[in-house]
């Protein structure tokens, strides 16, 4: 699952680069694609930093440091991540 993960990610850092291109030549221009993707970052950001505080989106860890991350967690996270 975490090979599958890094791929999906490694694939989408290059493949967003193109779609911000696009945007930028064809409908937005430079400055707004940049003000556009900035802002859908900084939300990303946003969710990564809530999903690593609140409480009931943290994984709970038993004594062994073993953690179990329900589908929810799971989901917040990589919503962020993307």
């Amino acid at each position: 699952m975490a090979v599958s993960n890094v791929t999906n990610w490694s694939g989408m850092c290059y493949v967003m680069p193109l779609i911000g291109a696009f945007f930028a030549d064809a409908y937005l221009g430079r400055y707004w694609t940049i003000a556009s993707f900035s802002i859908i970052y900084v939300f990303g950001m946003i969710i990564l930093t809530i999903s690593a505080s609140i409480h009931g989106l943290k994984p709970k860890c038993d004594e062994n440091n073993i953690c179990h991350s329900t589908g929810l967690q799971i989901g917040v996270f990589f919503l962020g991540l993307y």
